[in-house]
């Protein structure tokens, strides 16, 4: 996102929905939907509160404009004249002035009031549980004992194996093998310098899938684009490593597809390699070539 879209979203409190993806079935809890409703219906009452003195002022104004005070009044039918009190005048004029000032600071909160749908939906876009995740992930292979094995990292909040990864919160452009931010989050991951990184776009976000997240336990859609990873120097070195508090393993597809917890929480995943196999893991090079 550039720096005229954040100056952009300040001024106007407003989301990059362009840049987005969208979800088709949201989950959010009660107890802000009902908050969320209550603003709604709170802004609703401020867009409409110039409506009633706006429609008392306007009948002053044909009092005033229309009345002429007499000292009494006669009804016709009973023919009996009625007393009007003194300063009936000054009341009404009285009257006038007070809805003039009620009306004028109702239409000026009615403007200053957001458009209420807009801010419902912005509201509830803010709180929505299971946001679509757009991921990009990664095949590292190389070739040990005549088996191709990819790095995988072992998730211990999902308990299965993960290709490595990095979470993309805007869409940016692919060019020159490279994307914004990506090559360095991939190479902090990985605990080697991003200018040693080299990635090539296998797929685009054609691939999405639907699964259980069992960290913020709701389901949700993830969107996935695939990029082949070459690495120049040292690095990635032995059958399972440490970065931080990462721990890295070279598994091949057969062993990832054999352990249970990966094959019921990214089965995905795997699907998606096995299905797609010459294109995203044979035809590739490894990564240190």
């Amino acid at each position: 996102m550039n720096k005229a879209q954040n100056f952009r979203n300040k001024i106007c409190k407003c989301l990059d929905y362009e840049n987005t993806i969208q979800c088709q079935k949201i989950t959010i809890n009660r107890s802000d939907l009902k908050l969320y409703i209550k603003e709604y219906d709170e802004v609703q009452d401020a867009k409409k509160s110039w409506h009633l003195p706006l429609t008392v002022l306007i009948s002053l104004l044909i009092a005033l404009t229309t009345t002429s005070f007499q000292p009494s009044v006669t009804i016709p039918i009973l023919n009996h004249p009625i007393q009007m009190p003194d300063g009936m005048s000054a009341v009404l004029w009285c009257a006038t002035i007070v809805f003039t000032i009620w009306t004028v600071l109702a239409i000026f909160k009615s403007a200053k009031a957001e458009n209420p749908l807009e801010l419902l939906l912005r509201k509830i876009d803010t709180s929505i549980l299971n946001k679509p995740d757009r991921t990009s992930i990664f095949i590292i292979k190389r070739d040990a004992h005549s088996k191709i094995e990819l790095l995988v990292e072992k998730k211990g909040s999902w308990a299965c194996y993960f290709l490595p990864y990095v979470k993309q919160v805007a869409l940016t452009e692919y060019t020159n093998n490279q994307k914004e931010g990506t090559t360095k989050s991939l190479g902090d991951k990985l605990g080697i310098d991003a200018k040693n990184i080299k990635i090539d776009l296998l797929q685009e976000f054609n691939f999405k899938s639907e699964k259980f997240d069992p960290p913020q336990k709701v389901v949700k859609e993830y969107h996935f684009e695939v990029f082949h990873v070459k690495i120049t120097g040292s690095g990635l070195q032995g059958d399972v490593f440490n970065v931080g508090d990462r721990v890295y393993h070279w598994k091949t597809l057969n062993e990832l597809e054999e352990d249970q917890n990966t094959k019921r929480n990214n089965k995905d995943i795997l699907n998606h390699l096995r299905d797609n196999y010459n294109d995203l893991v044979l035809n590739v090079s490894n990564h240190n070539v």
